[in-house]
């Protein structure tokens, strides 16, 4: 998700922007270790579409929580941050599909139908009457919702006691306003994929539990109060991606109960902290064990 976890909200043209972080999510805050800039070339329209045997076409559409940046091995070029072992691919593997992965780091619900970077269509141009599955994993950028109570933690150089601010609760209730207005157009992008895919299965995927109730961590250093309502806008954003999903007719896929108890906290964390570890993960994303807990969730899913 630019999300909770993310990188710093960024121009439309610029590589990695991301959006996690904050409460929660998303897209990397550009912290710890430095993220390569991406290499100047052309950026791929989409990741190859995998050979598999077994005619099944799967169209993965999402942000960093989809692309999972890092997790080994991830292309840079272009700004996406596409590994090749995320949730689509593993999926893909597991149903014999031959997948099509358009997941951009960085992407919002807008960038269905808008171009992200340059080079970059808009996702929903993978789209087409010949897909079979569709997956769409987003709506943690929309709005910053996440950037703005974490992504500050992940900004080099800012004090624990400054991460540890109290989020308001005029700050909460303006946020979960604005995950209303997610479940809105993330039901719009729902309903696009169901026209131009009239035969798939459309799938929602919902995101991880970033962050959980408790005492902060070195990884993200909140306070409690803080950390009890980025928990809270973690469950809210999963309550809007569940009523979009809704409202579209799509399935909901419940990540948040797949990942329980492996939050930026946990003893075995699947979320990344504040340092982006380029041979792991970027910095408030996802780990390899997430991915493979959020296919397993998906195929599950498909398969029911």
């Amino acid at each position: 998700m630019r999300l909770l976890p993310l990188l710093p909200p960024r121009p439309r043209a610029t590589a990695l922007a991301g959006g996690l972080a904050a409460a929660l999510l998303l897209s990397g805050c550009g912290a710890g270790t430095g993220t390569p800039e991406p290499a100047p070339s052309a950026a791929p329209s989409a990741a190859a579409p995998s050979e598999a045997p077994g005619g099944t076409s799967y169209v993965a559409l999402g942000d960093s929580y989809t692309s999972a940046p890092f997790v080994p091995q991830t292309d840079v070029a272009g700004g996406c941050f596409r590994s090749d072992d995320n949730y689509p691919a593993q999926v893909a593997d597991a149903l014999g599909a031959d997948l099509t992965d358009v997941s951009c780091a960085g992407a919002d619900t807008g960038d269905v139908r808008r171009p992200q970077l340059d080079g970059v269509p808009p996702q929903a141009d993978a789209l087409g009457p010949d897909a079979d599955l569709v997956t769409v994993s987003m709506g943690g950028n929309d709005g910053g919702v996440f950037s703005t109570l974490v992504g500050q933690c992940g900004r080099p150089g800012v004090a624990a006691t400054d991460c540890s601010r109290p989020i308001s609760a005029a700050t909460e209730a303006r946020l979960r306003q604005r995950l209303g207005r997610t479940a809105t157009d993330l039901a719009r992008v729902l309903r696009l994929a169901a026209r131009r895919a009239p035969d798939a299965r459309v799938l929602a995927v919902g995101y991880p539990t970033i962050v959980a109730a408790g005492e902060g961590c070195e990884a993200l250093p909140l306070s409690a109060a803080s950390q009890a309502a980025a928990a809270r806008l973690n469950t809210g954003l999963n309550d809007a991606v569940r009523t979009a999903a809704r409202r579209a007719g799509a399935t909901y896929v419940d990540v948040a109960a797949a990942t329980e108890g492996h939050d930026i906290c946990a003893e075995d964390p699947w979320i990344n902290g504040a340092t982006t570890d380029q041979q792991r993960a970027l910095a408030f994303h996802p780990f390899a064990a997430e991915q493979r807990a959020v296919a397993e969730a998906v195929v599950a899913a498909v398969e029911r």
